[in-house]
C-alpha cells in the first residue's frame, strides 16, 4: 500500500478548511470578474466548474479524514498530533501530560502502525490512492507535498516544532516495557501509591516490645550504662 498520499492528507489536514475557503473565494472572484476574461464564455464556465468540483472534493476528503481520525484512541491521536499536525495549543491543552512509556524504537513502530491504520480506514471511507489522484492530480498544493515526500524531503513539508522533548525509556532490548503511553498524572499516581503501600506495610508490621527484658522480669538495657 502506498502511504504517501495518506501522509499528504495528514500533513495538510490542519489547513484543509482554510484551503477550501480560499478556493471558494477564488471561484467567487473569477465569476465576478469573468466579463474581463479574454477567454470564451464556455472556457470560463468550464474553469469555474473544475474549481467548484475541486472545492467539493476538498470538503469531502476533509470530512472523511475527520471521521477517520475520530476512530483512533487517545494515544494514537497524540501520535498524529505530535508528528503531523503540530498544533501548539492542542498539544499543550489536550496532550500536555502525555509521556512516552516506551523506547524511541517502539515510538517509531507505533507511528508506522498508526499511519497504516489511517490509510486502511481512509480507503474504507472511499478515499483510495486512485481517487486521491483523480480528484487532486492537478492540485498544486497537494502535489507539491506529495513530490517532496516521494523525494525523501519530508523535513521540507512540516513546520519546525516548538521545543518539546520526548524522553524515552532506556531499554537494552529496544522494546517498550508497557507498550504505549501513560499520562504523567497516572505515572505520578502509580509511584505515589507504591510509596504509600511501602509506608503502610512498614507501619503495620508487628514489632517486638521495645524492652523485652522488662516483659520477662529483667532490667532495662539502658540500666548500667554510665
Amino acid at each position: 500500500m502506498n502511504l504517501i498520499y495518506a501522509k499528504v492528507l495528514l500533513y495538510a489536514f490542519p489547513k484543509l478548511r482554510g484551503v477550501s475557503e480560499a478556493v471558494t473565494a477564488g471561484i467567487e472572484n473569477k465569476a465576478l470578474l469573468s466579463f474581463r476574461s479574454v477567454s470564451s464564455a464556455y472556457a470560463v464556465a468550464e474553469s469555474l466548474a473544475e474549481e467548484i468540483l475541486l472545492r467539493e472534493n476538498l470538503d469531502g476528503v476533509t470530512d472523511a479524514v475527520e471521521k477517520v481520525l475520530q476512530t483512533f484512541s487517545e494515544e494514537e491521536s497524540f501520535l498524529f498530533e505530535y508528528r503531523y499536525f503540530r498544533r501548539k495549543r492542542v498539544l499543550r491543552e489536550q496532550f500536555g501530560e502525555y509521556l512516552p512509556a516506551c523506547s524511541e524504537r517502539q515510538y517509531y513502530r507505533l507511528q508506522e502502525c498508526a499511519l497504516k491504520k489511517f490509510a486502511s480506514r481512509l480507503c474504507l471511507a472511499g478515499w483510495t490512492e486512485a481517487r486521491f489522484f483523480q480528484a487532486f492530480g492537478s492540485f498544486s498544493f497537494f502535489m507539491k507535498i506529495y513530490g517532496a515526500l516521494a523525494a525523501g524531503k519530508e523535513r521540507s513539508v512540516y513546520q519546525k516544532r516548538a521545543r518539546r522533548e520526548l524522553r524515552f525509556q532506556v531499554s537494552s532490548s529496544g522494546d517498550c516495557a508497557t507498550g504505549g503511553f501513560l499520562p504523567r498524572r497516572t505515572m505520578k499516581a502509580t509511584t505515589t501509591a507504591a510509596a504509600q503501600t511501602m509506608q503502610t506495610t512498614a507501619i503495620c508490621m508487628p514489632v517486638s516490645p521495645p524492652f523485652p527484658f522488662l516483659s520477662a522480669g529483667g532490667t532495662s538495657p539502658d540500666e548500667g550504662v554510665k
